[in-house]
């Protein structure tokens, strides 16, 4: 979601690798920011998708002992919900 991290993220990608590198920035938790992010991509790659690599993950440095319920479901909507999402 942080889209600077995207723009450099892609930029050294692209340079490295002479390829063009597709980013957009997007909410996992919500379907509709996943939809759009894959329509994006079919818009900008000819209606098809071979790969797409999900980034996103949610964790708290603490025990688990202390993690507050809101923490807790907060990690399990991006990386559990998240993925569904991007499938």
């Amino acid at each position: 979601r942080r889209l600077s991290f995207l723009q450099s993220s892609a930029a050294t990608l692209s340079k490295t690798t002479g390829k063009r590198v597709l980013y957009f920035a997007c909410d996992v938790r919500d379907a509709d920011s996943c939809i759009a992010a894959v329509q994006y991509t079919l818009n900008e790659c000819n209606d098809r998708l071979d790969i797409l690599i999900n980034g996103a993950a949610g964790n708290f440095l603490a025990e688990a002992r202390h993690l507050k319920p809101k923490g807790f479901r907060t990690v399990m909507e991006i990386d559990t919900i998240g993925t569904f999402n991007m499938c």
